[in-house]
């Protein structure tokens, strides 16, 4: 599915964001710009790969108006995809607590994101139980980050 990023939403600030598209068909890495042969090919990419990370966070917390909308007028937790942006689709899920978790990904592939979404979901609630855990603070958990990052790589 190319996955570009996902966010977790709490009370309209985000607690957990982590950009997705270093991810490809056999869960490698791409390359950074210390492996680049030029330098100046390496700063055109850091450059652009900035240019894209924040295209994608804007396009994600834009997207929250119509995730709001979205859940008053369902009542599942999975909300499939809600909006798009040129050949970028965002979908989202929303948890019991009120939590909304935002992918956005390239390809409509409704199951895979579901079961990304369901992974996480449960890391969430784990992260949750925790007593030193705190909505309104940033979850930083290597833990938690991991396991986003294991289930983005089995899933999309």
């Amino acid at each position: 599915m190319g996955a570009l990023a996902f966010v977790i939403v709490c009370d309209g600030r985000p607690i957990f964001s982590e950009e997705l598209s270093g991810f490809r068909a056999f869960g490698s890495r791409r390359h950074s710009a210390a492996t680049g042969a030029n330098n100046k090919d390496s700063g055109a990419s850091v450059a652009k790969e900035n240019d894209s990370r924040h295209l994608h966070q804007f396009v994600l917390h834009a997207s929250l108006d119509v995730v709001s909308s979205h859940v008053w007028s369902s009542s599942a937790m999975h909300l499939k995809v809600v909006d798009s942006f040129n050949d970028m689709l965002v979908s989202a899920w929303r948890s019991a607590g009120g939590a909304m978790f935002l992918l956005l990904h390239e390809q409509q592939d409704d199951e895979g994101a579901k079961s990304f979404f369901r992974d996480v979901h449960d890391a969430y609630v784990c992260a949750s139980l925790n007593p030193f855990f705190r909505r309104d603070a940033q979850l930083t958990s290597g833990s938690f980050n991991a396991r986003v990052r294991a289930a983005a790589k089995r899933h999309l």
